[in-house]
């Protein structure tokens, strides 16, 4: 008879960010925006849990591909935000929380700063793409030896009402010269390649 792993069960639930239909949390930050992701790891065990240890890690990446005339097939990828944070650490006697005990339910919240600035929307196509990812990692140590669990959460970026509001109660004409330059009283910017597209939308609620 074999013997059902120590913990029955990993998840992540993020407060005041509803599921998208594909199953993403939906949250708004950037644009200048000051946010926080909070939410709780949800951890069952079945029995004693030994040296458990609980990371949570939250990372975006921005990736771009192209195929340049002379060098072939290019790709670039950026770090947009690559955060970690220990929730839980049986060797450390100043971790902020511990799984000492019997089986049980444990709720352990957690809370992350989003950046204000230089957090795209998520997006993804043929050839661009920005995808963030909540992922928490548990391990601990069993007659079997070191046991590992993960459970991952991908996240929609969206802008946030405050941005939306601020765009359309301030809005300012943009001009377009024949030579692609885009200008008004603050950016100037030329499209490097041709087959780039640049397109903002704003939605009203």
């Amino acid at each position: 008879m074999s013997i059902k792993p120590t913990v029955k069960s990993l998840e992540i639930r993020l407060d005041n960010a509803p599921k998208t239909a594909r199953g993403h949390y939906l949250v708004e930050a950037g644009w200048g925006v000051q946010k926080k992701l909070s939410g709780t790891v949800e951890v069952v065990t079945r029995r004693t849990v030994k040296e458990a240890k609980l990371t949570l890690e939250l990372r975006g990446e921005s990736n771009a591909c192209w195929r340049d005339l002379e060098l072939g097939a290019m790709v670039d990828m950026r770090l947009l935000i690559n955060d970690q944070i220990t929730l839980v650490d049986a060797r450390n006697s100043s971790s902020p929380y511990n799984m000492s005990g019997e089986a049980r339910i444990f709720s352990i919240p957690f809370s992350f700063n989003l950046p204000a600035d230089n957090l795209p929307e998520t997006y993804e196509d043929d050839k661009v793409s920005n995808l963030y990812e909540l992922k928490a990692k548990m391990s601990w140590n069993s007659l079997s030896g070191k046991q590992i669990k993960d459970w991952q959460a991908a996240l929609d970026i969206r802008m946030p009402k405050e941005a939306r509001t601020r765009l359309l109660e301030n809005q300012k004409p943009v001009l377009v010269t024949n030579n692609e330059k885009i200008l008004d009283e603050t950016t100037s910017y030329r499209p490097r390649r041709e087959d780039f597209t640049y397109s903002i939308h704003v939605p009203r609620t």
